[in-house]
């Protein structure tokens, strides 16, 4: 099985690519509590909105493999 490398909240991580939504990587493997599981997998209610590079992305649709390389930004990462 490969790996993602990505950056969240200013530090690099690395977890499995085994196919999982974003969200689950940041709750489960990550441990970050910030992006709420609201209405997974539908992507409607926003409470999972993260930022990748910059941008707003809903984690519960979001592949993690899409943010492989790519900076990761949760409520807790904000000023």
């Amino acid at each position: 099985m490969s790996e993602l490398t990505f950056e969240v909240d200013g530090k690099q991580v690395t977890v499995p690519d085994d196919g999982a939504s974003l969200l689950d990587v940041l709750r489960e493997r990550l441990g970050l509590r910030s992006p709420k599981d609201g209405c997974s997998p539908q992507g409607q209610c926003g409470c999972c909105t993260v930022l990748v590079d910059g941008q707003p992305r809903v984690a519960c649709v979001t592949p993690a493999r899409r943010v492989r390389g790519r900076v990761v930004t949760t409520l807790d990462g904000l000023d």
